[in-house]
Formats: C-alpha cells, structure tokens, sequence
C-alpha cells in the first residue's frame, strides 16, 4: 500500500483566513526563537518563519530513514479489527509512508479496498508542506486524497493558504476550491488571491484558476474570470503583470497589460497593448525563436493615431518603430549577428519607447557582422544608419559602409612576433544635396604588417617594433578622381622596468611595485590633405592614449610622430587577499618636432605645436570589496591649470542597506558636473532612494530622483519621482525638466508588477542590480 499527495510550489488556496492560521500559527516560529541557520537565510523585514516538525524534531528526523517508500508505518492508542478487514484506530493516531507523516484523532481503514477515513481531523505533513483538515479520505492504492474544511502551509515558499476542499487525482491534479493563497504571516492580511476554484495539473505543468481576485487588506483590487498560469518553469500562454507609469511632458499616464504566448518550445510571442492619455493605443509586440544555430528577437511598436504628436506639430500621426536582432552559428568559428533598427520619426525613442531595445541617439544603425576565429581573424560588416537629428547637417552625416572586410593574423617564429592586419571598406552615402568634396564616396583599402621581437625577463621588459601602414584610396564623383595612396612607416621601442617591497600598514601587511616605463614612437611626416575624412577622427587625450602608436581613431589619417612617453605605476597588493588595493598612474607625452598632419587641411592647433603633452593620471584605490573611488585627470604644466578630472566614490555596505554615489566631472571647455545617488534603510522595513546632478557652469539642476521603499516578508512597494532634461534640439530653447513617476509593486512569490522601475535605478544607481541580484540570491526575494 501507498499513499501520494502532489503539492503546488506557487499556487495553493484556501477559503477562511481563521482556517488558514491554524496550521500556519501551529508551525510559526518568531526570529528570536529561530535556529540561528534559519535566521540568517531571512532578510531582516522578516519576522519569523514557518519551521516543519517545530514540536517533534523526532518525526523529521525519522522520515530520512531509508526504507521502501511504499511501506506504511503506524501506531495508535487503541486498535480494533473485524473479519470483514475493517480496523479502526483511536487515539494518537500516526502513520508514516515515504515522506509524509499523517497524524489524526481517529482512523479508520478497509484493507479490502485500501480506503481510510479520517473523520475527526487531520494533518498531512513533509519537510516541505503541511496540510490540516476537518476530515479526510486517503486512496492508498489509487494515490488519492480528498481534505475538507483545509488549511496548509508551503515552508519553501513561506506561504500559507486555506480550502473549502483540496482533491488529489493520483498525484496528477490537484482541484482546489473555495481557495486563499498569500505569503504574508499569520493573522496579516496584507495581501491574498482568492479563488472559486484552481485545477493544478502537474504533468503539463499549467494551472487554471476562475473567479481569481486579488486582494490588498481585503479590498479587492485585481479581477480575473478565468486565468491560467505555469506551475513550474515550464512556459505557459497567460496574461503578464500590468505596468502604470505617468510623465508630465506628452507621454502622461499609459497603462499596459501584455499577454504571453507560448506557441513551442522554442519560440513565443508577447503582445503589448499600452493605452496612452492623450495619444491613444500603442501596441508593442516581441517575438523570439532559437534553434540549436540560430536566434532571432523581434520587436514592434505601432501606434496608428497619435492625436497628441499630430496636435503638436507631428508630420504623420502613424508612428511605428522596428528592433530586429538575429544570431547565427553556421558552422565552428564562425558567427553572425544583425542588427536592423528603424523608426517613423524622429521623436518617436523619446516619446514612446518602452521595450524595443534601441538607444537614443543621433543615430538610429543598422548592422550586420560576420566573424571567423580559427588560425586567422576575419569580420566583415554592413552598416547603414537613420539619423534622427535634424540639425545634423547632411555634410556631417556618416558614411555607410557597404562592406568592411578585416583580416588579422599572428604568428611567432624565432622569438619574432608576426602580425599582418588589413581592411577594405567600400564608404558610401546620398550626395543629394552635397557639393564639392562632400561628395566624394569611394574604396578604402588598408594593410599593417609588423614585426616585434619581445625581450621578457622577471624584472622588466623591452619591445622594439617596427610595422608599416600602407593605404590606397579609389575614390568616385570627386575633383581628383581615381587612385591615391599613402604609406608611413612606424618604429616604436617600449621597455619597462618592475621593481617590488614588502611593506606593513595598519597591520597588515602588502607587496608594493614600482613600474616605470618608457614608450617612443617615429612615423614619417606624409602629406595627406587631399585624402577624404570617412571615419577618422582626433582621439581625445587622456591617460589611456599615452602609448598609443598613433593619435588618430581610424584609418583616413595617420599621424606624424617624434615623441617619447615617460611614465610610471605603483600598486599595492594586500599579500593575505591577492587582491589589488591601490594603483597610482601618471605619465607625460615629450614631442621632438611639430604635428604637421592634422584631420582637414588648415585645421592647425596650438597643442600640435607643444613640446610636451598634459601630465595625464588616474589613482584607483579599492580597500576592500565595499569601497571604490578613482581620480583620473589631465593637468597642463604650462598653463598651470587642469585641463580635464574625474572623480567617483561608491560604497556600500556588505548587506547592501547602504549605497552611496559620488562624482565630480570636469572639462575645462563648458563641463562641470557633481552628482550623488544612493539609498539608505532607515530601518528595516523602510528604505529612502535618491539621486542629485547639478551643472556648475549652468548653476541648475540637470537630473534628480527621489523615492521611498517598502518592505515586509509578504510584499513590497517602491515609489519614484524622477526628473530629466527634455530634447531641446527641435524648439531652440533651453531644456526643462520633465517629471516621470513610478511604481513598483511586488507580491512575495508571484513577482512585481513592474521592470521598468528597476530598469531605471539600475542604470542612474550604481551598485543597485548588484543590491537587487544579493537579495535574490540569498533570500530568494
């Protein structure tokens, strides 16, 4: 004889929150009566915790005895057996199979047909559930149990719950009806779902629910006729949370309550009607398919009435836009990925984005790259772009390439290293409205072979090189047509040297380096004013450019250089850790001779005629995994000045109740910013959120948020103001703050309500996904 009973891990019911205490008050234990093991896996909101066997350590213990799991133990205080194979048991009634223990009053059983009846009361209970009723019939044969009158507790799960009745077909179905579900402590009614009646199939995984509410202090504030939800990670076709959000600049309040297909296993589709105040209906659809090759995420959004853009100006009242993103594996080594993006307007990222992953920008690209790793690197790629910025002039607008062709490869004979890289990239762009120069598209074919011959030794390093970069041009619809060409010869040495001492601080004790380091650089001077500018650009000076061979990002331009890098880097390590405490940097550019080649013939700088570059340094100090600060700077000895900084600070404590921001940034052209973020738990339930960006030039404030949470172990809310800059680029006019709002509401163990919130935290707040990964981690929030 056997015996079965199937339980729900997310969904479960019951009909009275009195009943549902019963068997929930039995098992709940206060935190400072606790275990301290379990203690420490609850979040400090939490209270208390639901601890099976709390009474009787001895009947958990005896259910991990090995044995045959279809064997029945039990005992009674008083047995009684007829000829007909009825026994009636009476008193301390105690059965054990397998997992479970079954504790009642009284019992009775026909062995004839396997039945029992336990009509005075009954509790069913597994290290992971428990279940109490007024009466009970168990099918030990069938494997199926009917409970009236029932309350239950989920001890994973922290949940508790009640039925009118609980019927288990063979462990496969579960009916419940009459049934509350919350995670909330005995006798809180801050949260439940109450339900007329929930089918629970285990095989496929779904479960269906009708009459569902969803109460808030006994308010009902959520109503479903009829739903269906995945009872394990098994996808299921179902309605998702709603989100709310509000902004006072057009967007206004918008509501959006998506809907999940699962259509196979491998692909599904989500559709996303938002109704906008003021604009109407948007709807936004997200499809994805993957194979064992290939991937593929489709996004839409379409609104086909947008009265408030077309009131304000808006060309068409049609507005749509496209994220289209595909990833394929053809064979070993080899990959592709596309990334098509396109939308109806330009406003349209700023006005109604929400899901499709598409950055504002200037520019909205499209790409498609094809990659090869073996004993050779290649890559290849297509871009086009949309420019979404009418004030970009069409001169100004980049270049599509259609292709650009990459090939590198390294080999090492002799102690020599051999490196051979080439480019070829076909540039190409609408010459409508162009004249003269700006006209000009043609081929760009680019070859840098090279040479070095490594000398490595435990206390230093030198590295002479030598390489050439040889570049022909084929260009169209330009005065000079046909080819040009261009080759510069490069020499470059770089030695260092490394020297190291131990050393004691505050106790502890830490390897300290000194690693000064040398870099010169020769390339010939070569005239190259007639060649066009496709995607070349002046790279801005800063620490990380001091050993660069070059001071130009692209292939069009290639500098002329006489100059030598004079620079050091001391750490300090902490000896018991390994890890990296402190790093200081600081390095200096001595030119020997002018900059003659510049980006566009008679674009000459007073800083190529310097004989030595900005003193340019960063210092990164990380004592301990909680605190990070870095300073990064450029200072000019010869105007006593500094050019550029950077500084930031973040903290936070080791449980993440505690996050703090701080930065400065500074461009001596028309940049001076500060800003500071962080949140602090007032206690633990309460917790205050804000962020704070002021422009010093300007003496106004660019950016803040400000917000409140809640937390308990049953639910959680957080409410956020948040201010940002509006577009100004259309109206001329100096930018305003718009106000957004946003809520996030979460039910422990049926999720939240909204991504959005920390979608935005996480990018404004450092440090807050990592605050959000711990909780998830170690509490199972």
């Amino acid at each position: 004889m056997s015996l079965s009973v199937w339980v729900l891990p997310f969904c479960a019911s019951g009909m009275d929150d009195q009943a549902a205490a019963t068997i929930a008050a039995q098992d709940w234990v206060p935190r400072e009566e606790l275990p301290e093991a379990i203690a420490d896996t609850l979040p400090g909101y939490c209270h208390g915790a639901y601890v099976p066997f709390r009474d009787d350590p001895a009947a958990e213990t005896s259910l991990s005895l090995p044995e045959d799991p279809d064997a029945i133990h039990g005992s009674a205080s008083y047995l009684e057996a007829d000829p007909q194979g009825r026994v009636r048991l009476e008193g301390g009634v105690d059965f054990r199979q397998g997992p479970w223990r079954i504790f009642a009053e009284s019992a009775l059983l026909d062995r004839g047909s396997e039945v029992m009846d336990l009509p005075q009361g009954v509790t069913l209970k597994s290290q992971d559930v428990a279940f109490q009723g007024d009466r009970a019939r168990l099918d030990l044969q069938q494997r199926t149990f009917e409970l009236d009158g029932a309350s239950f507790v989920l001890y994973p799960s922290h949940a508790r719950g009640s039925a009118e009745s609980i019927r288990s077909d063979a462990g496969k179905t579960l009916t419940v009806t009459e049934g509350i579900y919350t995670t909330c402590p005995p006798h809180s009614r801050a949260w439940r779902m109450r339900a007329g009646e929930m089918e629970l199939n285990q095989e496929k995984g779904e479960g269906y629910a009708s009459n569902l509410y969803l109460e808030v202090q006994d308010v009902p504030v959520l109503y479903f006729p009829y739903l269906a939800f995945p009872l394990d990670d098994r996808r299921r076709s179902g309605f998702l949370y709603p989100s709310i959000t509000n902004s006072n600049a057009g967007s206004g309040l918008n509501v959006s309550v998506p809907y999940y297909f699962n259509l196979a296993p491998n692909y599904d589709l989500t559709y996303a009607p938002r109704l906008i105040y003021g604009r109407g209906l948007l709807s936004e659809v997200e499809a994805r398919h993957v194979n064992l090759e290939m991937s593929n995420e489709l996004r839409v959004g379409y609104i086909s009435q947008d009265t408030y853009y077309e009131d304000n100006g808006g060309r068409d009242a049609h507005r749509w836009a496209v994220d289209w993103v595909n990833l394929y594996n053809p064979a070993p080594g080899w990959e592709s990925e596309i990334d098509v993006n396109a939308v109806s307007d330009n406003d349209y990222l700023e006005d109604l984005n929400r899901t499709l992953e598409i950055n504002k920008e200037s520019h909205v690209r499209r790409i498609w790259d094809v990659r090869y790793q073996g004993d050779f690197l290649f890559s290849s790629r297509v871009m086009a772009y949309q420019t979404i910025d009418d004030t970009i002039a069409e001169a100004d607008r980049p270049y599509l390439l259609l292709p650009q062709l990459n090939f590198e490869w390294r080999g090492f004979h002799s102690g020599v290293n051999l490196e051979w890289n080439t480019e070829y990239t076909y540039f190409w762009r609408d010459q409508e409205g162009l004249v003269g120069d700006e006209q000009v598209i043609g081929s760009r074919m680019r070859s840098r072979p090279s040479l070095s011959y490594p000398l490595t030794r435990q206390w230093g390093y030198l590295v002479p090189k030598l390489s050439l970069d040889h570049t022909d041009y084929f260009l169209e619809d330009a005065d000079t047509q046909g080819h040009q060409g261009r080759t510069v010869p490069f020499g470059s040495l770089d030695a260092g040297l490394y020297f190291d001492r131990r050393t004691e601080m505050f106790g502890r004790r830490y390897n300290q380096s000194l690693e000064p380091r040398v870099f010169y650089v020769r390339s010939a001077r070569t005239y190259q004013d007639d060649i066009p500018v496709f995607d070349t650009s002046l790279a801005t000076f800063g620490y990380n450019r001091l050993y660069q061979e070059d001071r130009f990002v692209g292939g069009d331009r290639v500098g002329d250089n006489n100059r030598v890098t004079l620079g050091f880097t001391t750490r300090l390590g902490d000896l018991a850790t390994g890890n990296e405490v402190l790093r200081a940097s600081l390095g200096q550019i001595l030119y020997f001779e002018d900059r003659e080649v510049t980006l566009n013939e008679g674009e000459d700088s007073e800083d190529d005629e310097d004989t030595d570059s900005p003193l340019a340094g960063e210092i990164v100090w990380r004592p301990n995994s909680r605190l990070d600060a870095k300073i990064e700077g450029q200072w000019s000895a010869s105007e006593s000045r500094t050019d550029r900084g950077a500084t930031t600070l973040s903290f936070h404590d080791s449980e993440y109740r505690s996050l703090l921001n701080l930065s400065h940034r500074f461009d001596s052209g028309d940049v001076e910013q500060t800003e500071v973020s962080g949140l602090y738990e007032l206690n633990h339930e309460w917790t205050l959120l804000g962020r704070w960006v002021f422009d010093l030039r300007d003496h106004r404030t660019i950016g803040m948020l400000a917000g409140v949470e809640y937390n308990s172990c049953c639910w959680r809310v957080q409410f956020i103001a948040r201010d940002a800059l509006t577009d100004d680029e259309d109206t001329g006019r100096r930018a305003e703050l718009e106000r957004s709002y946003f809520l996030r509401f979460e039910l422990r163990g049926l999720g939240n309500l909204s991504n959005q919130l920390e979608k935005v935290l996480g990018e404004e707040m450092r440090n807050f996904s990592e605050r959000e990964e711990y909780r998830r981690e170690k509490y199972n929030w």
